[in-house]
């Protein structure tokens, strides 16, 4: 289905801007396809309103949204939704280990597109710690010390690690537009919390934007969403519909630290600020 949608989108958007084609041009381009699958892809295409269709749903066109999309790369994602984004960008989030108080800790990370060779973490999963080893979604240790680690001494709670991106790990791509998303907008979480009784495994967890505030001394944002997350997911990437990261897991549970109980948010720091750790590289 993925290169299905993508060969239709190709074929919509080569065509002059507004012009409408008929199903049989479609079906005539795409000669190996089956046109029941065709007819597939278009309707997942047009339950996004990527494309247009007229009344009787014989001619088709591309649409802006489907036009901006294929322009950054990211009809795929945004016509199969998130369940496809989770499986096609799980493999790039890892599990950090390192030294803590009484044994063993655990962040997340995961294999950034716009930094080839690094792994994107919280800063706060590092500071103080040593990273005894670095697993992969299937539990393989990937790397392990000595490891390069890039961490701001101010407030910022980004981080990069020096780590080659294994062979067919798709690394994921930041969203660098500051307004790239809405309130309620839902976003996926991806990230290796610990879970009583069970062995660290990749959690796919939903939620929504509620907000994006700023701390009380008003230097930075952060992303407020809904729903929560269990100490290991820090690090872990927060990703929008069109499969980009757009924020770090900062701080898991924001009144786990009070001893309350019923929490219903989490923050993230805006992956934006990574523009800040480039000069380090």
């Amino acid at each position: 289905m993925p290169e299905l949608i993508l060969q239709i989108a190709q074929f919509l958007y080569d065509q002059p801007q507004g012009q409408w084609i008929s199903l049989a041009q479609l079906y005539q381009a795409l000669p190996g396809q089956e046109r029941e699958m065709i007819d597939d892809a278009l309707q997942k295409l047009l339950e996004q309103d990527l494309i247009k269709a007229t009344f009787q749903r014989t001619d088709i066109r591309l649409g802006p949204a489907g036009r901006e999309a294929w322009n950054d790369e990211s009809i795929v994602e945004l016509t199969l939704g998130m369940p496809y984004v989770g499986q096609l960008y799980g493999a790039a989030t890892v599990q950090i280990v390192v030294t803590g108080i009484h044994g063993e800790n655990a962040g997340s990370g995961f294999f950034c597109h716009d930094y080839p060779g690094w792994i994107v973490s919280a800063a706060h999963v590092l500071r103080g710690r040593e990273i005894l080893r670095i697993n992969d979604v299937d539990g393989r240790v990937i790397a392990g010390p000595p490891l390069q680690i890039i961490a701001p001494e101010n407030d910022l709670d980004l981080a990069l690690i020096r780590c080659a991106c294994p062979a067919g790990v798709k690394a994921i791509r930041v969203e660098w537009r500051r307004h790239a998303i809405s309130a309620m907008e839902p976003l996926l979480v991806l990230g290796y919390p610990s879970l009583p009784n069970l062995m660290p495994g990749l959690d796919h967890i939903s939620a929504q934007l509620r907000q994006v505030a700023r701390d009380f001394r008003g230097e930075r944002e952060f992303l407020v969403m809904s729903s929560t997350t269990l100490p290991g997911s820090s690090g872990g990437p927060v990703l929008s519909r069109r499969g980009r990261v757009v924020g770090v897991v900062e701080q898991e549970n924001m009144r786990e630290q009070l001893g309350q109980n019923s929490v219903h948010a989490f923050t993230a720091t805006p992956t934006l600020y990574l523009a800040e750790l480039s000069e380090a590289q």
